[in-house]
Order: C-alpha cells, then sequence, then structure tokens
C-alpha cells in the first residue's frame, strides 16, 4: 500500500507491518493516475470574464498549510495538484454514482468539475510509539470551481455522500488481516464564520485487531468558488480546528 513518505511502515497494535492508516492515500493515487491518463490534469481552460477570478492548482498547491501549522513534529509530505493550467471538463457524473471508498479516498479529489484543486498531507513523524494517539495525520485540499453556484452544488452532493456512506469496507492484502471498516459516527452541518461546513466523524476498525479503532475527523467548508477540506487521520479524535480551515481558506484567497 501507498505510504505517505514512500518508504515507512508503521506498526498498529497486535497488528505489525500493518499500513491500514495510509488507504486513503492509496485511492487518491489510483484516481490521480486515471485524470491523467484522460488528459484531465493537462488541458487548458479559456476563462470569461464574468466568472471568479481563477489560479491553477499549482497557485492553490502554495497556499497549503505547512506542516508547523498543525503542531510540533508535524511536516508536509510531496502535494499534488492539477498543474499550471485551468481544468475545463465537466463533472464526471454525480457523487452520488460513486463508491464510498472511490469518493473518500482522498477528500475533495476527483473529477468533479473542478477549475484546478491541490492536497497534501501532514504526518507527524516523530509519532513512532505504535498506540492509537501516536498516528498523527492530517490531509488538506482545495477544489476550484468556476462559480460559487457551481462549488455549492458540489458541496451539496460531498454532504449527501457521507451521509450515505454510513458503513463500508475497504480491502487491501498488503494490509494485514486486509479488511478496514469505516463506519460513521457523526454528520453535521455547521458554520465557519460566514461560509457553510460540516463535519464528518469515522471510525476504521481492522480486521483481526481486538479493542482499537482509528478515528478519522473531516471539516469541509464552501468559500465562494472554494471548496477546503481538512481530514485528521488518528490522534487523540479531536474535531479539526475551525482555525486550521479559516487559515487555509485565508490563504487560498490571498491568492486573487
Amino acid at each position: 500500500m501507498l505510504s505517505p513518505r514512500g518508504e515507512r511502515q508503521r506498526a498498529w497494535p497486535g497488528q505489525p507491518r500493518d499500513r491500514g492508516i495510509q488507504m486513503k492515500f492509496r485511492a487518491a493515487a489510483y484516481g490521480f493516475a486515471a485524470l491523467a491518463a484522460a488528459g484531465v490534469l493537462l488541458a487548458p481552460a479559456a476563462q470569461a470574464s464574468s466568472r471568479p477570478v481563477q489560479v491553477s492548482g499549482t497557485q492553490l498547491q502554495s497556499a497549503l498549510l505547512p506542516g508547523s501549522d498543525f503542531g510540533s513534529g508535524f511536516t508536509s509530505g510531496s502535494p499534488v495538484s492539477s498543474g499550471g493550467s485551468l481544468l475545463h471538463r465537466p463533472a464526471q457524473g454525480r457523487i452520488s454514482s460513486l463508491s464510498c471508498i472511490t469518493f473518500e479516498g482522498l477528500p475533495g479529489i476527483g473529477s468533479y468539475g473542478q477549475t484546478a484543486f491541490a492536497a497534501t498531507y501532514v504526518d507527524n513523524s516523530s509519532e513512532l510509539s505504535g498506540t492509537a494517539s501516536a498516528f498523527g495525520y492530517f490531509i488538506q485540499s482545495v477544489d476550484q470551481f468556476a462559480s460559487a453556484q457551481a462549488a455549492a452544488s458540489y458541496f451539496g452532493q460531498a454532504y449527501a455522500r457521507y451521509a450515505t456512506c454510513t458503513e463500508f469496507t475497504f480491502r487491501d492484502p498488503e494490509a494485514g488481516a486486509g479488511t478496514l471498516k469505516i463506519t460513521l459516527r457523526s454528520l453535521a452541518k455547521t458554520r465557519i464564520g460566514t461560509y457553510q461546513a460540516f463535519r464528518a466523524t469515522e471510525s476504521g476498525a481492522l480486521a483481526g485487531t481486538s479493542g482499537f479503532t482509528l478515528p478519522f475527523q473531516t471539516l469541509a467548508v464552501v468559500a465562494g468558488a472554494d471548496v477546503c477540506y481538512i481530514e485528521a487521520v488518528g490522534g487523540a479524535n479531536a474535531p479539526v480546528p475551525a482555525s486550521l480551515i479559516r487559515d487555509l481558506i485565508r490563504r487560498v484567497q490571498e491568492l486573487r
């Protein structure tokens, strides 16, 4: 399974050499390969004067939060983006038709009609003790759409898809026992300042382990033509701080 840094494995309690914690990154890798093969990541786009100011994926990548913003010991991994040109393909179907694994593989990244996107993970590489509270990852992403209406439409579909993904499994033979069951614990709409948002709380249980679950905390916000995600994987199961995503939104808006 794809490891965030490509060279290091972590052990879950009772499951040596397991890398199930990185399952979202593997799903994302398949998605990026498919987008590149389809030419979605390479095509330039004309920009109508009536649309919001648009920036490239490379520019969005520069606005992603540095690892230090997430706490002591956190560093950013290799980012991914849609590159230096705007995307121009329409959304490839509705989110409701996607599997939960495909949609939640990396929050917000896929062929959803964006004009640009960027994402990265943030890894607490100093945490190697093998306890549930020690696993510290964050995933952050930004999707830019051609209009606020398009962003709001995507955001509404994303919320609805999380609501239907109440329980699903991810199968990977490389992850020890191999089956990670994801369960939705809560989903609620909220606001971050003046922006609409939602929070999702999930837990993952790996087959063959006992009494250990891996928490996932997701915060998504629609801000004008942008949708921003920050997801916490593992750690103390605390909600993603609103201050983090406010800073991400501010950095993105400063590009314009």
